[in-house]
């Protein structure tokens, strides 16, 4: 019993990103690494073949009710900055149709999202959702988040004001 509540209490902070230790994952002006996930449509997506610009790439899972909050304001940032390409990363083992039911019940979320397996979070170095990334055109890191606060959306959009 013991080691469920601890299992239950590891899972509990990562989701909120409390395991998360500053000298882990990328860092600001690190090359993001290249990543192959499917579309909501079953096609085959690539990092490095995404269209030239800034890109904002939010890591989430199905369950993480701090990513649930998040994408109506990442929708409204995608709105306001025509510029930034805006990506949602489901990472997780749900299917196409999990995470399209999940986003359906979400007021609003940026437009394009593809889904993935938990290999990523390695490849990318990070714990807990959401976990959000900020790169130039170039695929550089320029702003790294983790978890969901407001002030964390007004640092984004600062961000992006001055890569755009």
């Amino acid at each position: 019993m013991l080691k469920k509540c601890f299992v239950v209490l590891l899972v509990l902070m990562g989701i909120h990103g409390g395991l998360a230790r500053a000298d882990e994952g990328l860092k600001v002006n690190d090359q993001a690494p290249n990543f192959i996930a499917r579309t909501l449509e079953d096609e085959l997506f690539r990092l490095n073949k995404m269209e030239s610009g800034p890109k904002v790439i939010s890591f989430f899972e199905v369950t993480c009710l701090p990513c649930k909050k998040e994408l109506p304001e990442m929708a409204a940032l995608e709105k306001r900055h025509k510029g930034t390409h805006f990506l949602l990363v489901h990472v997780g083992n749900q299917t196409a149709g999990d995470v399209k039911k999940f986003l359906a019940g979400v007021k609003a979320h940026p437009a394009r999202a593809v889904y993935t397996g938990p290999k990523i979070v390695e490849q990318f170095n990070f714990i807990g959702f959401p976990h959000t990334l900020l790169l130039d055109a170039d695929n550089n890191v320029k702003l790294v988040l983790s978890g969901y606060t407001e002030n964390n959306m007004s640092l984004l959009e600062a961000a992006i004001n001055k890569v755009e």
